[in-house]
């Protein structure tokens, strides 16, 4: 028998306010979905910053990342990126701002890992940002 049990991708777990919530890996088709909304996510992005070729972001996709995309229109983001995590973020009525950020991070996290995930978040923490950088003065502490 064969175990590849330390390959495999652990889960993430997010505190929040000392509590802990863990989201396993998506499923195989919400993976394929959070690639394609990646993708699509990343063609709007150029277009609002005006380097995209004017066109719906959704041609970039592949048939089957568009297929996937409009079957799951109906679904927060949150649902499929943190998996059971958002039922109970919902249930312990976490701000629906918060659970989006969780939610996005875990896109990220899943699909190109956690130093591109902090980067592209900007993420909560010292993962971020050159180590002697000081937090900010200009508003609440987040810790």
């Amino acid at each position: 028998m064969k175990d590849l049990t330390n390959f495999l991708d652990p889960d993430l777990v997010f505190s929040h306010h000392g509590k802990e919530y863990v989201v396993p890996p998506p499923s195989k088709d919400d993976g394929l979905l959070l690639a394609a909304l990646s993708v699509a996510g990343a063609s709007v992005m150029d277009e609002a910053m005006g380097r995209g070729d004017g066109q719906d972001p959704t041609n970039k996709l592949t048939p089957k990342q568009r297929k996937l995309v409009n079957a799951a229109k109906d679904r927060d983001l949150g649902e499929i990126s943190l998996g059971p995590a958002y039922k109970q973020m919902v249930k312990d009525k976490l701000p629906g701002r918060h659970i989006d950020q969780y939610a996005i991070y875990a896109m990220y996290y899943w699909i190109m890992g956690e130093q591109v995930a902090d980067a592209l978040t900007g993420a909560w923490g010292e993962a971020v940002g050159p180590k002697d950088q000081k937090p900010s003065k200009s508003g609440p502490s987040t810790e």
